[in-house]
């Protein structure tokens, strides 16, 4: 079995364990990401990519080097840096074990109205005035709602042995001048960055964004950027579909082969006969058959890069008859060219001048 179909085994065989999801080609590399505890949150070049254990798709066009963070409530952050992509075909294994964050402090959360819902961190769910305790010291994000007024959040660091304290004066409920943006892409999967800070993936869906003109770009490796503003009604959803056009990357292939005038495949399609030029070939991995009458078929492996004069070359052996490997020919010393060659050939041996 060639190298890159047992890659490609071994990274479906982890999805489907898993549970995880990705998309990829021949070309492309992958990080399989593990970490003890599982169940962290993998971000690559600070994009959500999934939470451990997940296989990660790093296309042949991005760019290294690559900064991966993972990150655990009441652990430390952990981050590591991969100078290169893997290569195509393959998985490179990342392992990381996360250290327990032993520092603590206090988070002391009042509002105006009292009685609002907070929560830390998305989780622990109370209402306010209240105080947590024991939060390990880093970043944490509070959000504080209720009915009636517009949700508040905000970021929060927390130092070991120290109190932090958040006061949030609420508004009264402004959605009559807010609005959606649905957003959805082919390929899906992509990230969408909406005025440069709000990073969702393709299909998603911008809630209590404010009324007026919006920047959105959507981006996934092997893509062209799609860019584009749109406008938000109060009350309204605004939809962007996006189409990706794929950067073609390609590349010319020479094909000859000795003697010419062979059939040529390029992974079992027709291009052609012996000796021929082939241009706008994408790049990748090819597999190159040469097929003539009598002949044995050449075969060859090649990877086609891009912007470049790629050639390969087959020679074919003529198929030898059956009588030529079946029986030995005497031939005596001193016959004359071009003359009667007597031959001891046994029954079945074809006669006569040679």
């Amino acid at each position: 079995m060639k190298p890159h179909y047992l890659i490609a085994l071994l990274v479906m065989g982890f999805m489907i364990t898993h549970g995880t999801a990705t998309t990829g080609t021949e070309t492309d590399g992958y990080l399989s990401i593990i970490s003890s505890p599982s169940g962290a949150t993998v971000y690559v070049d600070d994009s959500q990519a999934g939470v451990t254990p997940v296989i990660v798709t790093i296309g042949e066009t991005s760019s290294p080097p690559h900064i991966i963070t993972l990150q655990e409530s009441g652990y430390l952050d952990w981050t590591t840096t991969i100078d290169q992509n893997p290569a195509p075909g393959t998985a490179e294994t990342i392992s990381a074990t996360l250290q327990k964050n032993s520092e603590t402090g206090s988070i002391s959360v009042t509002s105006t109205p009292t009685g609002a819902t907070v929560s830390c961190d998305g989780t622990n769910i109370q209402e306010t005035p209240y105080t947590y305790q024991q939060i390990p010291a880093g970043s944490h994000t509070i959000t504080i709602s209720k009915e009636g007024y517009s949700s508040y959040s905000t970021p929060i660091t927390v130092a070991s042995g120290a109190e932090s304290v958040v006061s949030a004066a609420l508004s009264t409920d402004s959605s009559s001048h807010t609005g959606s943006i649905s957003v959805s892409s082919t390929p899906s999967g992509a990230t969408v960055t909406l005025d440069d800070s709000l990073t969702k993936r393709t299909p998603c869906t911008y809630q209590d964004i404010p009324a007026g003109t919006h920047a959105l770009s959507i981006t996934r490796d092997g893509y062209s950027l799609y860019a584009t503003t749109v406008t938000v009604s109060s009350g309204e959803e605004s939809s962007v579909t996006a189409i990706l056009n794929r950067i073609t990357s390609t590349g010319s292939l020479t094909v000859n082969s000795n003697p010419s005038g062979a059939t040529i495949y390029l992974n079992g399609v027709y291009y052609g006969v012996t000796p021929a030029h082939l241009t706008d070939i994408e790049s990748g991995i090819y597999t190159i058959k040469a097929e003539k009458s009598q002949y044995t078929t050449g075969t060859e492996i090649i990877n086609l890069i891009a912007g470049k004069e790629n050639s390969v070359l087959l020679s074919l052996t003529p198929n030898r008859p059956d009588w030529f490997f079946d029986h030995q020919i005497d031939m005596p010393y001193g016959i004359p060219f071009g003359g009667d060659i007597p031959m001891n050939i046994g029954p079945g041996g074809p006669p006569g001048r040679r």
